[in-house]
């Protein structure tokens, strides 16, 4: 049996899994959308959205990168996995308790400036996120680098389907105010947290306290590199929110989110095969161990996403005004001009995924740093006299941007070329046998969901 067959085995069955729980969340996120955008209307939304990203700025601001370092030692031999645990539950304490402290002076010193119409008490809720998402960030990086995608999974979903009972639940409670969805964020990510060190903890067997100076010093010199790309890559997505907030107002941020949230979420369709993919090439030595593996990844993700896509574009005039209300009809233009960014953004990810895990965390950066750069000035170029189509032209050109700087390097370490972007009909017959195997697995299922409900005893 070839590398390349032994290779897709259990990487297909862990996308499957991976996907199907991206499928979950991901309509758990609209959902949870949809309700709070009903509930609160454009500009609570709005409002909402400023303080929600402004914890999760912070969070993602200040990771170091040790996350992905988290997972790229954790799938190498030579670092006691007790002790890994330690150190991640050492790391979320002194980066959350730094996280608290900028938040605090940002808030005390800038907050009418960065956030007009925002209140301080909502940012401080927002602020309370931070150590919760430090905690889950890096024991969910853990479980990926044991190669426990199943678990790994279920933490996700868990915070994904927590967050959409608490929003409804505390929005109906608390009467459409804000201050709701952030409670909802709170509890849920508490919550998906202590789940996830339950899970690390029981796997490991245990933990180990005391920093390992050698160790942290190989993390630093890993996730470092990847911090400059990671900051960059949550501001290439998200600076628009803000100057979109700066620039206009709340309301219009709400429009946005409405449009960037669907088009993110059919994107990250993607996301299952990027997560595996990086947690599978941290354990390999060389791009040769998967030089025609990564290319029909690369080749499946972008045929699924642009077919999702081209789907929800066509049905977007009625679904967003079906779904949000007509209150956000006009989210739609900016929707369709953000599908081809969307579309180059999964093939990044799956690019991305590749580059970090062999180790080369500079292109990375680099790739993000095109993005962040092309989204930065067109957006302040085009946001004044454009509004919201403006931004959704920068971010989508941005995301072009960055698939081809990183295709380009990819191509170039793996020593592959462009055509590997064209379909193979080798593809066509792997997706013939994925669909023929889904398919008995589901009437199997089926037929044993019948039988149980024969058997059952009745009343």
């Amino acid at each position: 049996m070839s590398e390349l067959s032994r290779m897709r085995r259990p990487f297909v069955a862990d996308v499957v899994t991976t996907s199907i729980t991206n499928a979950a969340m991901m309509a758990a996120g609209i959902v949870t959308s949809i309700v709070v955008a009903r509930l609160l209307g454009p500009e609570g939304k709005g409002v909402y959205t400023v303080a929600s990203y402004f914890g999760t700025a912070l969070a993602y601001n200040l990771t170091l990168g040790l996350a992905q370092a988290t997972t790229f030692y954790s799938a190498k031999e030579g670092y006691s996995h007790r002790r890994i645990l330690g150190h991640v539950l050492i790391y979320a304490a002194m980066l959350g308790a730094l996280a608290t402290f900028v938040g605090l002076a940002i808030i005390k010193w800038l907050s009418g400036m960065l956030f007009p119409g925002v209140s301080s008490a909502l940012l401080l809720l927002g602020l309370l996120t931070v150590v919760p998402r430090f905690l889950f960030g890096l024991l969910t990086h853990e479980l990926l680098g044991l190669q426990d995608v199943g678990h790994y999974n279920l933490a996700q979903l868990i915070r994904a389907l927590g967050l959409l009972a608490l929003v409804t639940v505390f929005l109906l409670l608390l009467g459409g105010s804000s201050f709701a969805p952030l409670m909802a964020e709170l509890v849920s990510l508490c919550a998906a947290a202590a789940v996830a060190l339950f899970l690390v903890y029981r796997r490991v067997g245990g933990t180990s306290w005391g920093l390992d100076l050698s160790f942290v010093t190989s993390s630093l010199r890993y996730g470092l590199p990847l911090y400059l790309g990671n900051v960059l890559v949550f501001w290439h997505s998200r600076i628009a929110i803000f100057l979109i907030g700066g620039f206009l107002n709340p309301t219009m941020v709400g429009l946005y989110t409405v449009s960037l949230g669907m088009a993110q979420r059919v994107s990250s369709l993607s996301e299952g095969a990027a997560t595996v993919l990086f947690s599978r090439t941290s354990a390999q030595a060389s791009f040769a161990e998967s030089r025609g593996f990564g290319p029909l990844v690369l080749r499946t993700v972008l045929l699924m996403v642009t077919g999702a896509l081209a789907i929800v574009a066509g049905v977007s005039p009625w679904l967003i005004p079906f779904l949000y209300s007509e209150a956000f009809t006009d989210s739609i233009v900016p929707f369709r001009i953000l599908l081809p960014g969307a579309v180059a953004l999964a093939g990044w990810n799956v690019l991305d995924s590749q580059l970090k895990g062999l180790g080369k965390t500079g292109w990375s950066a680099v790739t993000a740093t095109a993005a962040v750069i092309t989204n930065l000035g067109l957006s302040i170029l085009w946001i004044p006299p454009y509004g919201l189509v403006g931004a959704a032209y920068a971010s989508s050109l941005s995301g072009v941007v960055a698939f081809l700087v990183a295709f380009a390097a990819y191509c170039r370490l793996s020593h592959n070329d462009w055509t590997i972007l064209l379909p193979h009909r080798s593809d066509f017959t792997m997706y013939g046998r994925l669909v023929t195997r889904s398919a008995i697995g589901l009437s199997r299922i089926l037929r044993q969901a019948s039988r149980m409900a024969g058997s059952s005893p009745t009343s």
